[in-house]
This record gives C-alpha cells, sequence and structure tokens, in this order.
C-alpha cells in the first residue's frame, strides 16, 4: 500500500485543497485526509510559494477536516518539504484589521 504523501490541489472551482493522499497527482478525484483550505494567502509568493514553503502569518487557513473528497482537480503538487507542512499544520488565520 502507498504511503499518504502531503499535496496542494487546485481545483475547477479556484479552490486550493492541502492535505495527504495516496492517489496519484494526474487523479481528477482525490480523498484527501486531514484536509485543509487556503481562504486567503499572502506573503507567499504566489500558490507555488504555499507548494515550497507553505502559509505564514498573513494567510487565512481552515482547521484540519479528518477526510474530504475533492472533486475536479485541476492540478496537484507534492509538498514535500517537511518545514512547509509544519507551517500547514499551524493553521495560521489572520485576524482582520
Amino acid at each position: 500500500m502507498t504511503e499518504p504523501r502531503a499535496v496542494l490541489v487546485f481545483t475547477e472551482r479556484q479552490e486550493l485543497f492541502y492535505g495527504f493522499t495516496t492517489n496519484d497527482l494526474k487523479d481528477r478525484d482525490m480523498l484527501l485526509e486531514r484536509a485543509r483550505i487556503a481562504i486567503q494567502y499572502r506573503g507567499t509568493m504566489g500558490v507555488l510559494g504555499l507548494v515550497a514553503v507553505g502559509p505564514n502569518a498573513e494567510c487565512r487557513i481552515s482547521k484540519a477536516v479528518p477526510k474530504l473528497y475533492v472533486r475536479g482537480i485541476e492540478w496537484a503538487a507534492e509538498v514535500e518539504s517537511e518545514e512547509a507542512q509544519a507551517e500547514w499544520d499551524k493553521g495560521h488565520w489572520r485576524s482582520e484589521e
């Protein structure tokens, strides 16, 4: 059995989800475990910055849900950096000023 790996997926509805999956990155639908959605991301140098270094204190990242089935995936990227994964696990939520 394949070990779950951390991924960031972008859907055709322009949603960004982070979680762990055993699916192939080419799949259009994925089951994500410990899934979160990126509601806002600032200071990350774009979407691929979320893959490379993860979110920061300026972002709004939801709490995790145990399992989420995501459909209509446009692209997916593996989040290999343990440091980036640790930032996702923090679930940053920037307060409105």
